[in-house]
Formats: structure tokens, sequence, C-alpha cells
């Protein structure tokens, strides 16, 4: 099992994710955890390195790679570059595992398929934990860079996350509609849990990531028609989201707000977006 993450250089959020690792139940010459630092400056990643490296057990490989901003997908890309095992385990900085995820994601992968792990979002502000429990069988909309398996032989042959999106959001999705194309089937693997550090950006509210999520979506369904329901972008749901969200209310939910900016991220790009986008030129 090869662990894949990618960072911005979250440091705190790492050197947690270490202790968890080194608490795997899993032997630890049986995998490797495989780190990209993206658009960190030289001198904070050897520091972030060097915290890494002290914080995990000799036994247990590291592996940093540094990339200059290149966005989550295509981080995890590098990351992933050069994996000594047939499996890789997508795992965020920002979700620490229970001591038995990676044995559980290697016990499943007896059958080789996606596997999607459960979830639990804790807000940074006093809040109730979300737990997310996924399904048996799992859509491809699920997949998710937290707590999500994949045959590396796989993961390589539908190109990875590739380079087709920027920015936040789809790059998990697009991955997994593309594996579902490729026939490689997805289960739920409700046992293999992590802890996921603040909370979920849709119940946050953030409406930044919404936005950016929102033009992604529309870039998808461009390439894939055949997801633009599930992703929100068909036709009716965009005019059913356009008159509610005209309807003014007394409370507006973080949910709301982000949804709303993930409404307006599509507009954006199906009425004024990039000229490849415009043109119907799908991802290279």
């Amino acid at each position: 099992m090869s662990v894949v993450t990618a960072s911005v250089g979250r440091r705190d959020a790492l050197v947690a994710k270490a202790t968890s690792l080194a608490l795997q139940t899993f032997p630890r010459d049986r995998f490797e955890w495989r780190v990209a630092l993206d658009g960190v400056g030289d001198a904070a990643a050897t520091r972030i390195e060097a915290d890494l490296r002290a914080a995990l057990p000799n036994d247990l490989a590291l592996t940093v790679v540094r990339t200059g901003g290149v966005g989550a997908g295509p981080a995890r890309d590098a990351a992933a570059a050069g994996a000594r095992f047939p499996v890789l385990l997508l795992s965020d900085d920002d979700c620490l595992l229970d001591p038995d995820v990676v044995a559980h994601h290697a016990e499943a992968q007896r059958r080789p398929a996606t596997y999607v792990g459960g979830v639990t979002f804790e807000p940074d502000v006093d809040a109730r934990p979300t737990r997310v429990v996924p399904p048996r069988r799992p859509g491809w909309w699920r997949v998710a860079g937290a707590n999500t398996s994949v045959p590396t032989e796989a993961f390589v042959r539908v190109g990875g996350f590739g380079t087709d999106l920027v920015g936040y959001g789809g790059e998990d999705v697009w991955l997994g509609w593309r594996l579902r194309e490729a026939g490689v089937a997805m289960l739920g693997l409700p046992s293999a849990h992590v802890r996921h550090l603040g909370p979920d950006p849709r119940a946050a509210g953030d409406v930044a990531k919404g936005y950016a999520a929102g033009r992604n979506a529309a870039r998808i369904a461009r390439w894939a028609p055949a997801t633009a329901w599930r992703l929100g972008v068909h036709p009716l749901l965009r005019w059913g989201k356009r008159l509610l969200f005209a309807v003014p209310v007394g409370v507006r939910t973080p949910r709301r707000a982000y949804e709303r900016a993930y409404a307006e991220g599509v507009a954006r790009e199906m009425h004024g977006g990039s000229a490849a986008f415009e043109s119907g030129v799908g991802p290279r």
C-alpha cells in the first residue's frame, strides 16, 4: 500500500498525520507514505520533511516530492509517481487514520476495486462532528482524496488525476468517473475510517470553494454529459436552482451559501468560460 498525500505545507496537520500512520497495525515494510509539498518554499519544505521523518519510525518509508503550486490533483499524481506497491491509498493531509485503516484497505484490495472509506468531519468550532458512511456500492461521485484506495495499475491506466481541471474541486469525481468508465468496480469500506480535521466545505459555507467547484463541475459535464445530472449541471437543475435562489429566505444557512456559489460557478463556466470550454474541446 502506497499512501498518497498532497499538501500546501500545513505542518501541524502533516505531523499529526504522521503520528496516525506510525500507529497503523499493518506491517511497516508493506506500506509507504508519499507526500507532495505543493507550492512550498525550499526552506519550509526542508523543515517539514525533517519534522515528518522525526515523527515516523525509521522502518516506515517516506518519500517527499516538491511541486510548484500545481494544485491538488497534479500534486497527488507527482506523489504517486514511483509508488512501490500495487495499491494507492489517497489520504489528504488533514485526515487522521484510525489504526487499522491501511489494514482494512489492504485486505479489501484482495478483490481489486476502488474502495471508499468512511469520514468524520470535525469542525474547527464547537459543533457536532459529522460522520459520513459510504454505501455498499458508492457512485463514482463519492471518490475523494480523504479515504479512497485504488489499484495502482488502474490509476495509471486512466491517467491519474491529470491536469484537465484548474483550481479547487472536481478532480476527485473526475477520477471516479474515469475509473468507472474503465470498468473498475466501486465499493464502500466503512470499516476504514478517518477523522477529517475541519468541516465539510459545503456545510461550512465556503463560497470560494463552492464557486470553483461549480466551474469545474461544468467542465466535467461538458466532457462527459452523462455526469451532468449528478453534478447539478443539467439544465433542469440549473433552472430549478435559479428559481430557488430567487426566492428570499429569512435564514441564510452556510449550506445555502455554498450551493448558491456553486450554481454561480456553473453559470459562469457555461456562459462565460474559457475558449476551450465554449468550443467543446475536452481534456487531452
